[in-house]
């Protein structure tokens, strides 16, 4: 029902900690719309806490970002560069498929030490 999915996009906003206002504004005007409901629907289910970035964490960033500290280590880095040129150039970095599994749970790896 179209109550149950305002409902459940003002508890999901709540729970990010969105404004106020927003939590309790009307969305009916959003849920007319063709399609709309299944995709708030899908949004209130999968997001949560863990997919936002919060206010400190942005300054956070930003004080680093400024400082010209480096926010991913060197090994991310660098296969970051690895691949931006591999991008540009056209040309095959990897040897085959072992090669760029190998490479991407390096990289899932490093994901927990960030």
């Amino acid at each position: 029902s179209r109550k149950m999915t305002e409902a459940a996009l003002q508890a999901t906003l709540r729970s990010l900690g969105a404004p106020e206002a927003l939590c309790t504004a009307s969305y009916d005007w959003v849920l007319e719309a063709p399609g709309v409901r299944q995709f708030v629907k899908d949004i209130c289910t999968q997001i949560d806490e863990r997919n936002y970035v919060s206010e400190m964490d942005r300054q956070r960033f930003e004080v680093l970002k400024e400082q010209g500290k480096a926010i991913l280590n060197d090994g991310v880095h660098s296969s970051l560069r690895q691949a931006q040129e591999a991008r540009n150039s056209g040309r095959k970095q990897f040897a085959d498929e072992s090669e760029i599994q190998s490479e991407t749970e390096r990289l899932i790896g490093e994901i927990p030490r960030l």
